[in-house]
């Protein structure tokens, strides 16, 4: 897991990697998902606040919400990490960083990980 873990801190093509090797193994397996998961919640935040907005983050970004929904389920924190996502999404929202997604897809995204509900990713948006 550690070497899995490792891909996150050497940039774009690399983090793909780490991604795919997360999904293809440990998602898989179901193991380690308790400590693999911030992982994935902070590569999120990083990619939405820090990284330069290159066509492969950008990618590299919906896969890690995509793997994010898959594994939460798994992980004993899920509530907290549930909450976490949310507010990483709507901060994006409303305060976008380097990497800009559309209202729209992040509205999608906000409603996949708050059961549906878009009714304060909205009222934020508007505010904003």
């Amino acid at each position: 897991m550690e070497k899995t873990l490792k891909y996150f801190e050497r940039g774009t093509i690399a983090r793909s990697m780490g991604i795919s090797l997360v999904d293809a193994i440990w998602f898989q397996r179901k193991k380690h998902l308790d400590v693999i998961v911030p992982v994935l919640i902070n590569q999120a935040q990083y990619l939405f606040t820090e990284a330069d907005d290159y066509a492969n983050e950008r990618r590299n970004l919906i896969r890690l919400l995509f793997l994010i929904e898959k594994c939460l389920p798994y992980s004993v924190d899920s509530y907290n990490e549930n909450i976490e996502i949310t507010e990483i999404i709507l901060s994006a929202a409303t305060s976008p960083g380097k990497i800009i997604l559309s209202d729209g897809t992040l509205k999608i995204w906000y409603s996949k990980f708050n059961n549906g509900n878009t009714e304060l990713f909205d009222a934020e948006v508007a505010d904003s």
